[in-house]
């Protein structure tokens, strides 16, 4: 897998799997049903740059899966955020 940020923007290839469910959500992204992303990853390292700014310098990947906006939105004002 790769990801990375080109012209401000995350890009990620991905692998996908092939059980029903898979290919149901690879489907929806075709379809422009899905096309959000969520992303999370775990901080194991961290350094200090010259103007005392902190910098990740080792993550590691968390398990992450297409999201809808709207299904993201609806579950915030669940929450009452």
């Amino acid at each position: 897998m790769k990801a990375e940020i080109v012209n401000g923007k995350g890009r990620a290839t991905v692998r996908w799997g092939t059980s029903p469910e898979a290919i149901a959500k690879r489907k929806e992204v075709a379809e422009v049903i899905l096309q959000n992303i969520s992303v999370g990853y775990q901080i194991n390292e961290t350094e200090y740059t010259e103007d005392d700014q902190v910098l990740a310098s080792r993550t590691a990947p968390t398990p992450s899966m297409p999201c809808s906006s709207q299904k993201t939105y609806k579950y915030w004002q669940s929450q009452g955020l």
